[in-house]
Formats: structure tokens, C-alpha cells, sequence
């Protein structure tokens, strides 16, 4: 269960904090250290600005919930927030605990591997996914 156990905030903090510290030493002087600057420079004005997008974060709430439901926890109806999401998916991380220290987890391992492709499918970038995919060799 990935993404939105970060606060907006907190994430582009340390975007903005990796940039400073870890990448800007390492930029000789020139056009990309400029070009770093204004990046940081917006990356800075955004921190505090941003927020879940409130039809997307709905979205995997309700799709937390049906995992919930397949897993068998009483059903619930949370305000799609970042807090209710945090709070049901530690529900569902306790009963999975409970599940697969009683030997084979059954149909709980079949919902979760369904529920994890599509949860890493929307929140992993295509950019990302495609950064990652073996380039094409030269024909």
C-alpha cells in the first residue's frame, strides 16, 4: 500500500531538501544550476500549497474499502481523507498479520496481489515506470 501515507508537504520538503543538500554540490556551475535553482526555487513556493486531489484520493479509498471488505472487515463508509485512508489501511495491515501468521493466507493473498497491482499501477508514474524499462537497443 504506497503513496498516500505522505503528506504533500512533507514529501516536496524533502524533494526540495534531497535537491539542496545532495544534488546541487554536484551541479557545476552553469546553465543546469540555474535551471536547478528556478526548480527549486518553484519546488519551495509549492511546499504547504499542494494537497491530494480530492477524486483521485475517493477513488482509492473506495478501493481500500473493497479490499477491506474482501478480507472481511466490517464495512465502513470513511470521509475520503489522507487520515481515513492512514487509519482503514492500518486496519487492513492488522488483519493481514492476522491472516498470514495462521499458515496459508487463502483468498486474502489472491485480493491483496489484485488490490497492490492496481494500487502501484496509479500511483507510480508512467514517467517513473518507463525511467526503469530496459532501452532499446540500436538496429
Amino acid at each position: 500500500m504506497t503513496g498516500y501515507s505522505s503528506d504533500p508537504t512533507q514529501l516536496l520538503g524533502t524533494i526540495v531538501a534531497t535537491l539542496t543538500h545532495r544534488v546541487l554540490p554536484e551541479v557545476p556551475d552553469g546553465q543546469a544550476r540555474l535551471e536547478l535553482g528556478a526548480v527549486l526555487e518553484q519546488l519551495g513556493n509549492l511546499v504547504g500549497r499542494v494537497g491530494w486531489d480530492g477524486a483521485r484520493l475517493g477513488a482509492v479509498c473506495a478501493r481500500t474499502e473493497e479490499l477491506a471488505r474482501e478480507l472481511g472487515l466490517p464495512g465502513a463508509v470513511p470521509e475520503p481523507t489522507v487520515a481515513a485512508l492512514r487509519a482503514r489501511r492500518a486496519q487492513i495491515a492488522e488483519a493481514l498479520a492476522g491472516t498470514y501468521s495462521g499458515g496459508a493466507p487463502g483468498p486474502a493473498a489472491a485480493a491483496v496481489a489484485a488490490f497492490t497491482a492496481e494500487d502501484v499501477a496509479d500511483q507510480i508514474t508512467g514517467a517513473l515506470r518507463g525511467a526503469f524499462a530496459p532501452e532499446e537497443t540500436a538496429r
